[in-house]
């Protein structure tokens, strides 16, 4: 009698684990170290924290002297991926990188749609962080080309998505 009841408890969180699985695999994925960074993930794109952790590493010292920075978006191709490519937004607010990471960039056609994307769902994500600070190009630009250079590294391909305006404008 033991024996069954023991059973039974064991099929049951079976079937619960299991359940959960299921149900919490749409929710993201988020992975913080206070003062440090703060990712937050699609949940099918945790294969890619050894990246962002590379560009965390490497983009320190400029947390370290900067406080803020804007978001800037990226297209990310990726080999480890079975897709093969996601939506990357890194941005600085008080010396903590946040970087937001979807994989819907196989779904979108054009990089304006991709951009789209990706800034809403960051959008969502920081909205308790704004970007209140002057823009400094120096910063924006070491950003970029510490992902770039993570990116090359890592067999990557990464292309900067630029909001429309700035597209159509020509800039």
């Amino acid at each position: 009698m033991f024996e069954l009841a023991l059973l039974i408890a064991l099929v049951a969180l079976v079937v619960a684990a299991l359940r959960g699985g299921q149900a919490g695999s749409n929710n993201p994925l988020v992975l913080s170290l206070p003062d440090h960074y703060h990712f937050t993930l699609s949940s099918q794109l945790a294969c890619v924290q050894p990246f962002l952790h590379l560009i965390v590493e490497r983009a320190t010292n400029i947390a370290r002297t900067a406080s803020d920075a804007p978001t800037l978006f990226f297209h990310v191709r990726d080999i480890v991926l079975h897709d093969g490519e996601y939506l990357l937004a890194i941005a600085l607010r008080q010396h903590t990188l946040y970087i937001q990471a979807i994989n819907q960039a196989a779904n979108l056609t054009s990089d304006q749609a991709r951009y789209a994307a990706v800034e809403a769902f960051s959008g969502a994500v920081m909205i308790h962080h704004p970007f209140v600070a002057q823009a400094d190009e120096v910063v924006i630009n070491q950003l970029a080309d510490t992902v770039q250079a993570v990116a090359i590294e890592t067999g990557r391909g990464v292309q900067r998505l630029l909001p429309p305006t700035l597209i159509e404008s020509g800039n």
